[in-house]
């Protein structure tokens, strides 16, 4: 089997992790290590219970980046794994065992921060994997899951970028395009044509669409009842309002203003239940408090699967440019898309989800659930921008096939791709008979 390792380090690149894990389970040997952007231990930064689950079905474990050192170990677990604050800490309720378990905790940092790429070496040649799998994070040369994939560069290892959703298609029109692919060292994979630097792909680029959007994979997941939303279930109108972030081009709101005001608008209405999972970038820069207050609202943050809302909702609502738009239109839910406010060159200029079937809005007033129509799976901008022109066939099973063939070709022809010349077996395709 071959063998392949991945990356974790926040809750959008574990779904798409765990979506290929399941997959790959008996087919690969797959190795797992986390490093995360807010806490060092999984456990804490990984809060996504029904994704947790999935990943336990392959018998898999996620390693912490300081456990592969025995003072990492010994300082993690002096701070009791506990990802105390400063605030907590220096409040009236602080006490003296929680600053001692800060100091270790600061300590963990510091010395993960200092050594992390003596570590990160150490796990490569531990686990001598014939891939790395990693979202697609920023080239920073000090951020720690760009570290993986150059020391996988120095030891001739590819690494493998896997898309963070269908966001940036849908935000293609409100941005310049790229000058130049990125990670010209690697292997990228994207959702559409609109997440291309130029027209064609670049020799490492493959459109491939999202792969936790697969069409049977989405039916998979909306099909498990574990971790389903209990909350007046018996409401006619279920409305899941996802919040998303703000695109880092800053052209447009996230129009979380329209979300909020569609939950204070409907906080009244006894037919009408909300629930709203609060987006990881966004949550500490907002004001809860009002919608807290509401009866008929509930809040949840990372430890609720977007899938779980889906399932829960009768109407789902995103802003125009968020990925979690095509999990409910593959669920034909009725979906209502937000556009926010732009910036004044892009006044006039709007999301492809615009002309789909979903309902489309730049205002909220006098909102009439009843009049929405539920979306169409097989609207055609699903396809375009989501499954990468594929349709609805396992891009699970794509990605695996695109990573072989590199790795098939790379062994075969050592010299050219700077690789050991040590051939790598041919693996049977999955399902075949070994």
């Amino acid at each position: 089997m071959r063998k392949l390792l991945y990356i974790i380090r926040s809750e959008a690149d574990f779904e798409r992790c765990v979506a290929l894990a399941l997959y790959a389970h008996g087919h690969y040997r797959q190795n797992f290590v986390f490093c995360g952007d807010f806490s060092p231990f999984f456990t804490v930064g990984i809060r996504n219970r029904f994704q947790r689950k999935l990943l336990h079905e392959t018998g898999a474990k996620v390693r912490d980046l300081h456990s592969y050192s025995l003072i990492g170990r010994l300082l993690a677990a002096l701070s009791l794994k506990k990802n105390l604050t400063p605030n907590q800490i220096f409040s009236s309720s602080g006490n003296i065992k929680d600053a001692i378990k800060f100091a270790f905790l600061v300590a963990l940092k510091f010395y993960t921060k200092r050594y992390k790429r003596r570590i990160i070496k150490k796990i490569i040649k531990q686990y001598a994997p014939e891939a790395i799998l990693t979202d697609a994070t920023i080239e920073d040369p000090k951020y720690s899951v760009e570290i993986f994939r150059q020391i996988g560069l120095e030891l001739n290892i590819p690494s493998f970028v896997f898309t963070h959703g269908a966001a940036g298609g849908l935000h293609a029109n409100l941005h310049a395009k790229r000058k130049k692919a990125p990670y010209e060292n690697h292997y990228s994979f994207v959702c559409s044509k609109e997440d291309l630097a130029s027209e064609e792909e670049h020799p490492n680029e493959f459109v491939i669409g999202d792969m936790r959007s697969s069409y049977d994979y989405q039916k998979r997941l909306l099909a498990d009842s574990r971790e389903s939303i209990d909350f007046l279930c018996e409401c006619r109108h279920r409305i899941a309002i996802i919040q998303g972030g703000v695109p880092d081009t800053y052209t447009s709101t996230n129009a979380w203003a329209l979300m909020e005001k569609i939950a204070i608008d409907l906080s009244e209405r006894s037919d009408v239940a909300i629930v709203i999972k609060k987006h990881p970038r966004e949550r500490n820069r907002c004001d809860y408090r009002m919608l807290e207050t509401l009866k008929n609202v509930k809040l949840c943050d990372a430890e609720t699967d977007r899938s779980r809302l889906v399932r829960w909702a009768t109407t789902v609502v995103c802003n125009d440019h968020c990925s979690a738009i095509f999990e409910a239109m593959i669920a034909e839910k009725a979906v209502i898309a937000l556009e926010g406010v732009h910036v004044p060159r892009y006044r006039n200029t709007h999301s492809p989800i615009a002309d789909s079937s979903a309902l489309h809005l730049k205002t909220v007033d006098d909102l009439d659930l009843d009049s929405i129509s539920p979306c169409d799976h097989n609207d055609p901008i699903i396809d375009r921008l989501c499954w990468g022109g594929n349709g609805k066939k396992d891009l699970r099973e794509l990605f695996f096939s695109k990573v072989d063939s590199v790795l098939d070709i790379r062994a075969k022809r050592p010299q050219e791709a700077n690789m050991p010349a040590t051939p790598t077996p041919k693996r049977a395709s999955i399902g075949s008979t070994r």
